[in-house]
Order: structure tokens, then sequence, then C-alpha cells
């Protein structure tokens, strides 16, 4: 739902200043979770 709703903003404004900053923005949460996720088992 988030990537979708990046999308949907990306073609409203048609910028790709703000495109990239989605796609940093999504790749950074990604990047977050996934570290978390692999750090948790250990954790635990």
């Amino acid at each position: 739902m988030i990537i979708f709703g990046a999308e949907l903003a990306g073609r409203r404004l048609r910028r790709p200043g703000v495109i990239r900053w989605c796609d940093r923005v999504c790749g950074a949460v990604l990047i977050g979770f996934g570290v978390k996720l692999a750090l948790q088992p250990r954790l635990a």
C-alpha cells in the first residue's frame, strides 16, 4: 500500500525529484526493516 501510494503521489506531482525522494525513503525503510529482522533473532 505504501509503494502504491508513493506511485500515485509521484504521478500526481510528476516531478523526478519527488520520485527519487520517495525511492530513497522506501529504500531506507526496507533496508532498516531488513536489518532489524536480521538482528532480532540474535537479540532474542
